[in-house]
């Protein structure tokens, strides 16, 4: 662990030394969303494509604060989540090579929390964990570091690339049963891409994972015991008393994906991933019992379709993702020989499994102006279908769903001189229905919280139907004359509420400044 944290410095100045180029194009809001939009490599995993998004020079420095508050959310989220944000994105030609970079800091404190004392996100797709009653606060910082590199054709035909990203984060809970948890991911993702002529181009990529997270659970009062349950999925539990265990998750994942991508009437970008995933759970490090294993195979397909005609230009974005999980758990035995000490994994079998499949659709034109757009207009719909199930004794917790979503922007000119002003405004409106789920829990002790309420209450949140308002304002304009840099400052609104169930609602509050040159 202490290895791979030094790579954070390196990795920080990489991004900040490819963060030094502007470009004037793009200094309005408005502008640089709309290059966004029509690159459609950068949102692959394959970086040797990135040249034929006809890239630019660009820079992106930004500092936001997001609160969320509201009782419709999930059990383990926390009713009050107060994030203070800082982003850093750009990129930048050197000499022939085109080189792309990220950096995200993030300093989360979460309050209300429950059923979570262990992990630092509890939706990493990950049900081996310790949930205890008492609701706490948690305070993370999150480090997330993405770089991109494209090298010039080589014989007109071939482009090597390679992506990587480190993402490292710190978390601990702040009432008995306290933990203090260690997390990373690195990856690492080359890619190549061959033009079989200026129209057609087709790439490959592979993807290597690693990660670990250690959690260290202990109580300051050493006087008084606390209640806490080790999960193993829907509700199964075994329940302890004392300062809870020190958990070591380690996995690795291994894929790859094809693209294919056709430039001329209209640019199309056809996409798709499949990753293999292996996590292991083990209780403490001193003597290290295994307790469970996770096995994730994901796979993701996306189109993306641009046409530009005349003053309007269209995107068209299909995605689809099917996830499997296969849950196992360990059966273990302290064995105190001279020969073997410690413990001995007596039989392993798959006890859970879960599946997830989601589908969606989005359709956006924009009436252009310039290198900017004047209105953009879009709709959305998205069918998500969660299947969970314990298998022996049998439990099941389903969700199934459908939300469809409008949008729209508008791009005022408030002075077309050197300063560029700008105001960019919009609004959006999404509606979720709930088609069918439900939760059946047949274990043992269906009496414990974290089947009553836990997996209860997440069930009613996940089959909820719901409606979300949005809107957003941003103000931008130059620094001076001669300057590339374009100040801004943007702030975002967002209620839902619950139309089911007994939730209410939930408000996220966004504000921005920031700097693009």
């Amino acid at each position: 662990m202490k290895n791979i944290k030094q790579l954070v410095p390196a990795i920080i100045l990489f991004v900040f030394s490819i963060v030094v180029h502007g470009q004037d194009k793009l200094n309005t809001p408005a502008a640089f969303e709309t290059f966004k939009d029509r690159s459609q490599w950068l949102y692959t995993n394959n970086a040797a494509g990135l040249l034929l998004d006809k890239p630019v020079d660009y820079a992106e420095v930004s500092l936001s604060y997001d609160s969320h508050s509201g009782s419709f959310h999930r059990p383990q989220t926390g009713g009050k989540i107060n994030n203070l944000k800082f982003d850093v994105e750009g990129a930048v030609f050197v000499g022939d090579i085109y080189a792309w970079g990220k950096f995200n800091y993030t300093r989360s404190n979460i309050k209300d929390a429950l059923f979570n004392a262990s992990i630092i996100d509890p939706y990493r797709d990950m049900p081996y964990m310790v949930a205890d009653t008492n609701m706490s606060k948690w305070s993370n910082q999150i480090y997330d570091l993405q770089f991109k590199v494209v090298t010039p054709k080589i014989w007109n035909k071939l482009s090597l690339g390679l992506e990587g990203s480190y993402n490292a984060a710190s978390g601990a809970k702040q009432r008995d049963i306290r933990t203090e948890n260690y997390f990373y991911i690195l990856q690492v993702k080359p890619g190549i891409v061959y033009s079989i002529n200026n129209n057609h181009h087709v790439g490959a990529n592979f993807d290597f994972q690693t990660l670990k997270e250690e959690s260290n659970m202990s109580n300051v009062n050493v006087y008084v015991d606390q209640n806490y349950y080790a999960l193993y999925g829907l509700g199964t539990a075994t329940k302890g008393l004392g300062s809870g265990r020190t958990t070591n998750y380690e996995g690795n994942s291994v894929g790859g994906g094809i693209q294919y991508n056709y430039q001329g009437f209209f640019n199309l970008l056809l996409s798709s991933n499949y990753n293999y995933k292996v996590e292991d759970v083990k209780i403490s490090f001193t003597s290290p019992r295994e307790d469970a294993t996770v096995k994730s195979k994901i796979w993701s397909s996306k189109l993306q379709l641009n046409k530009r005609l005349s003053n309007t230009t269209h995107y068209l974005t299909l995605n689809y993702t099917d996830k499997k999980i296969d849950g196992i758990e360990a059966i273990t035995q302290y064995d105190n020989t001279e020969s073997q000490s410690g413990y001995v994994t007596i039989y392993k079998d798959i006890r859970s499994k879960y599946k997830f499949q989601q589908a969606s659709l989005d359709y956006d034109f924009t009436v252009d102006r310039d290198l900017e757009y004047d209105w953009k207009f879009g709709v959305g719909l998205k069918y998500t279908n969660k299947e969970d199930v314990y298998l022996t004794p049998r439990s099941e917790k389903n969700a199934e769903n459908l939300i469809a979503q409008f949008r729209i922007k508008k791009n005022f000119i408030l002075s077309n001189d050197v300063l560029k002003r700008r105001v960019l405004l919009g609004a959006d409106y999404s509606y979720n229905n709930n088609l069918s789920g439900g939760y059946s829990y047949n274990g043992s002790h269906p009496e414990y919280i974290v089947v009553t309420q836990f997996e209860q209450i997440d069930t009613d949140y996940l089959n909820s139907n719901f409606y979300s308002l949005g809107a957003n304002l941003t103000y931008s304009q130059k620094i001076k004359e001669d300057k590339l840099a374009n100040l801004f400052a943007k702030a975002e609104f967002r209620y839902t509420k619950a139309t089911s169930y007994e939730f209410g609602n939930r408000n996220r509050l966004q504000i921005s400044v920031g700097c693009n040159f």
